[in-house]
């Protein structure tokens, strides 16, 4: 991955450095070739040595215009102030060749409207209209035909291709703009598509893990107690904690693989896709938290529907990870009830008595993460949720969440589960 990147970035600087010294070479070569007055009238040839000097002092402006991306103002001065000298050379009888160089002028201007910060954008138009102003005057000076007619013809073209270049860099500022708004916005997006994705397996996580740690604890917590009186009832809890663990990994190697896959679709949306209609299956996880003797009541009002994937998944895992709250704090003996009530939307509602005794094989397996991710979940699918603490004592928590799939009628029954039979209540699991 390094060797592709690093590639790149030295691709890159060449092209850079490209951009810079081509533009340089080419104004300096337009300039020799079109701005030197090789046949100017009334004019003697030039010695050896005056053209050497242009030739030098050309040079020179070359490498200045080398450094118009990071000081452009700066660089339009000089290379204004170069033209300015020349220029005023040429109106003279001085042993020194007829050369007005003005377009390193107009690509130091563009650099300046390209790139130029502050007040410098507008005072560059300024600077630059005095070597332009010479070059008109000269043109004029030497050409045959009255004035009249040459000074608006060339002050007109002149004028209009050095606000052209200011209005190059202009524009060309303004794409620039927009294209680092567009990266930074992909940036952003980017970042939080990498956000939601973190906080979903985050989730995904929390809800196996929690959920199958607490159930296993449980039943370890209860296989320990009756070891020596029940061993049958102790291998039994013993051959759960080890269902839980198979059923754990084959979870988590699931979502492995869909994160190995790197797939478009989260992990989350991956495993809703492989498996819907949860919460018409209600009684497989009532029956597991039976298990470990904590009595669940199930109401079911009004027509049950087939909801959307995800937000099946989000009325399950907030059931859930409800139900693991109710274990954890309503204890063995504690009573919880789940209502559904299916109208406009579907409500949701958990509560516990919390009159049970809090197991100690339990403590400090919270997270404090739990009820925020389900938040999120639930706020993901459309709906809303809240949850506190009942005032007759135990804890509550409903949710609402939008049906958005036609009405299918599904059938559904009661559930009161029961301890598990020949064990007493304070060894219930």
């Amino acid at each position: 991955m390094a060797e592709p990147t690093t590639t790149t970035a030295l691709r890159r600087v060449r092209l850079s450095r490209a951009g810079d010294i081509a533009p340089a070479i080419g104004a300096i070569a337009l300039d020799l070739w079109v701005c030197w007055d090789w046949s100017a009238p009334d004019r003697p040839r030039p010695p050896l040595w005056s053209v050497c000097l242009m030739l030098a002092c050309t040079a020179l402006a070359g490498l200045v215009l080398l450094g118009r991306q990071k000081r452009p103002l700066l660089v339009l001065a000089i290379i204004s102030g170069y033209s300015v000298v020349f220029g005023a050379l040429s109106f003279t009888s001085l042993p020194t060749p007829a050369y007005l160089p003005i377009i390193s002028v107009w690509l130091a201007l563009y650099s300046v409207a390209a790139g130029g910060k502050g007040r410098s954008v507008y005072v560059a138009p300024a600077i630059a209209a005095v070597p332009v102003a010479l070059t008109v005057a000269y043109i004029v000076a030497v050409s045959i035909d009255p004035v009249s007619t040459t000074l608006p013809l060339v002050a007109s073209m002149y004028g209009f291709v050095t606000f052209g270049a200011w209005g190059a860099g202009r524009g060309r500022r303004a794409s620039r703009a927009h294209m680092e708004q567009l990266e930074f916005r992909r940036r952003a997006e980017t970042k939080e598509a990498a956000n939601r994705v973190r906080l979903t397996v985050a989730r995904e996580l929390h809800d196996v893990i929690a959920r199958t740690v607490t159930h296993m604890a449980l039943q370890a917590a209860g296989a320990a107690k009756l070891l020596r009186t029940d061993a049958a009832a102790a291998e039994e809890s013993l051959d759960r904690v080890q269902s839980l663990s198979t059923q754990a990994m084959d979870e988590l190697r699931e979502m492995l693989l869909i994160l190995r896959a790197g797939g478009d679709a989260p992990p989350e949306q991956a495993a809703v896709t492989e498996q819907s209609g949860r919460l018409n299956r209600l009684a497989d996880l009532l029956d597991q938290v039976g298990l470990d003797s904590l009595n669940v009541t199930l109401t079911v009002t009004g027509t049950p529907r087939v909801l959307d994937a995800g937000t099946d998944l989000a009325g399950w895992r907030l059931i859930q990870e409800a139900l693991i709250n109710s274990i954890k704090h309503a204890g063995v003996g504690g009573r919880a009830r789940v209502t559904l009530r299916w109208a406009d939307d579907l409500r949701i509602e958990i509560d516990d008595d919390g009159d049970g005794q809090p197991a100690p094989a339990l403590a400090g397996f919270s997270t404090g993460n739990g009820l925020r991710g389900q938040h999120e979940r639930i706020r993901q699918a459309g709906g809303t949720l809240r949850y506190g603490p009942r005032p007759e004592g135990g804890f509550s928590v409903v949710a609402h969440l939008p049906i958005t799939v036609p009405a299918q009628p599904i059938a559904t029954t009661g559930f009161h589960p029961e301890p598990l039979s020949g064990l007493e209540p304070q060894h219930a699991l």
